[in-house]
């Protein structure tokens, strides 16, 4: 009896602890009309996203796009372009200092008559307003980042001087460097004489831009390399009698005399250049104001170059009794400052993803000591308006 009372107890104690594990964990059963899924344990979950550098830059979660990434999404319109256009100058030349001739008066004749008096005066080039085309290609990236060349080309002359000189007159053309004289004309008549000015600048600029957002102003900066040619030209002729001087009063001989001179001054050099442009919107019309301001730092050479021929011939016909030949050169190192600057407006409009832009400006321009066409020294200046039209593509 007591054997078997002890068994039970044991088998009582061994499955107690089994029943308090059974309570903890009760079973979980299937909704009505469901058959349990039981998981199976080969399957794993998903890897996590491989998140990698792009292109050396900021890491980027998978999925977004490189202009957000740069901080110019195309939402905010930003993407890149093309940009391009054509702008016509409408241009007068001025000058510090361009003589065309030089006048002198003498009233009066030596020896004879009591006073004699002599009046000089000197006769600058006149240059007309003259139209210059300038065209520009660029690039702008999506972070406002490109580049633009541009290319500008100006060429005009003076207006012709060429009239008679009176018989108490003597015009004489502009000396050039220090071999090349001035020749003049007779004095008693009939003289003819005539003098031409031309000259000619073409101008490159390739240079980095960045466009720049400045509250409601928006600009672009601009650095880079110009390059500029400058020529220009000297022409006085005249024909009319050979004279002597006897007793310092000049005499005819009879035959004829002419006299030629040419002179050119040219510069090439190339040299920093900085440049904003700042464009204000008005409205949503499209309108803004617009604005410019560039500076340049030439460094380059310049050369002058001038010869004069005296001929004299037998009477009015072709026998050529006499000429003389003088010829000069110059070379030199220079240094060239430019400013330039345009005050306007512009007008823009999108259609579809090209946007045209049209803009009207007043524009001054200053080079520093480029000289003449007969001088070494002397400042040059261009003032008028232009008109330019372009696309964002």
């Amino acid at each position: 009896m007591n054997r078997r009372l002890a068994f039970a107890l044991g088998v009582l104690s061994l499955a107690w602890p089994a029943g308090m594990t059974q309570a903890a964990e009760p079973a979980i059963s299937a909704p009505p009309g469901q058959s349990r899924v039981i998981p199976d344990a080969t399957e794993t979950a998903p890897p996590p996203t491989v998140v990698t550098p792009l292109d050396g830059g900021a890491i980027l979660e998978e999925g977004t796009p490189c202009c957000e990434a740069s901080g110019c999404a195309e939402s905010e319109g930003q993407s890149g372009h093309f940009t391009g256009g054509v702008g016509l100058y409408v241009l007068s030349p001025h000058f510090s200092s361009n003589p065309a001739y030089s006048t002198t008066t003498t009233t009066g004749t030596p020896g004879v008559t009591a006073t004699v008096s002599t009046v000089g005066s000197v006769q600058d080039f006149s240059y007309n307003a003259s139209v210059s085309p300038r065209v520009w290609l660029g690039y702008v990236g999506c972070d406002g980042l490109g580049g633009r060349v541009s290319y500008w080309h100006f060429d005009d002359s003076a207006t012709s001087q060429n009239f008679s000189v009176a018989p108490a007159s003597a015009v004489s053309s502009i000396p050039v460097l220090n071999t090349v004289a001035s020749f003049s004309t007779s004095g008693v008549g009939p003289d003819q004489f005539a003098a031409t000015n031309n000259r000619r600048l073409d101008v490159i600029d390739m240079e980095a831009t960045q466009d720049v957002k400045a509250g409601s102003w928006q600009l672009l900066l601009s650095g880079g390399v110009r390059y500029t040619h400058i020529a220009q030209a000297y022409g006085a002729f005249h024909t009319g009698p050979n004279v002597v001087l006897i007793g310092g009063v000049p005499a005819p001989t009879g035959n004829t005399e002419t006299d030629t001179e040419i002179s050119d001054d040219g510069f090439d050099g190339a040299g920093p250049t900085f440049a904003i442009e700042a464009r204000r919107p008005l409205g949503c019309w499209g309108l803004s104001l617009f604005g410019s301001a560039r500076g340049a730092l030439l460094f380059g050479e310049s050369r002058l170059s001038a010869f004069e021929t005296n001929q004299v011939t037998l009477g009015t016909s072709s026998t050529v009794l006499n000429t003389t030949l003088t010829q000069d050169t110059e070379h030199r190192d220079d240094l060239l400052g430019v400013a330039e600057l345009q005050l306007g407006a512009e007008w823009s409009c999108d259609l579809g993803s090209t946007r045209v832009f049209v803009q009207p400006a007043f524009v001054g321009m200053f080079y520093d000591g480029p000289g003449t066409a007969t001088s070494t020294t002397g400042n040059l200046g261009f003032v008028g308006f232009s008109l330019a039209a372009g696309i964002n593509y």
